[in-house]
């Protein structure tokens, strides 16, 4: 009907809306920047929660609602909040946040306008996930086409090649028997003096 479409037209403008983008890799223990997009807030919660490939691929299919509830549920690692500007104007604002410095390893930041992460019928509640690494490697790569991918690694803040470092190789292939992408382990491959190796 005409007022139900006027009233989720309503609930649209007047709504919350939540996006953090944190950059994929940050540096070892070392706050780090984030850019947090919103509309109609004044304040977000935030918390980081570890996890592994492993588990992030579990999850892949997972709602929205059920990835948060299941990270929400797990061991918090760092939590705080920060205000926001809003001036009432129902355009998109943006500003940006520190994430605290961390080990390394995977991890998820969760945010909100409520400090349940949860979600509401009226989408009164913004909730968002965002998957990082902390990590100071860095690495660029050249395809070859037969002769294979051509990997360099190097440390994120000094630039300097990593000789003899491990890169673990995974893939992914479509399982009939599953209807989805399956990842699987590949070989191992060790970096040279300059940082190089070749996946053929």
């Amino acid at each position: 009907s005409g007022a139900r479409n006027c009233a989720n037209l309503i609930n649209q403008i007047e709504g919350g809306k939540l996006e953090v983008i944190v950059e994929n890799a940050a540096p070892l223990r070392t706050a780090s920047p984030a850019l947090v997009k919103y509309r109609n807030l004044n304040k977000i919660y935030l918390k980081i929660v570890k996890t592994d490939r492993d588990e992030i691929q579990k999850k892949t299919n997972l709602r929205i609602d059920e990835l948060v509830n299941f990270y929400n549920k797990k061991s918090t690692l760092a939590a705080w909040e920060t205000q926001l500007v809003d001036d009432g104007d129902f355009q998109e604002h943006s500003a940006e946040i520190k994430i605290p410095a961390l080990e390394p390893g995977e991890y998820v930041l969760l945010s909100s306008n409520n400090n349940a992460f949860d979600f509401d019928e009226n989408r009164l509640h913004a909730v968002a996930y965002s998957f990082f690494t902390a990590s100071d490697i860095a690495y660029t790569y050249r395809n070859r086409g037969k002769e294979g991918l051509d990997f360099y690694l190097v440390n994120r803040r000094t630039g300097q090649p990593l000789s003899n470092a491990k890169a673990q190789a995974w893939s992914q292939e479509y399982s009939n028997w599953s209807h989805s992408y399956v990842t699987k382990k590949g070989p191992l491959f060790k970096t040279d003096a300059d940082g190089y190796f070749n996946i053929p």
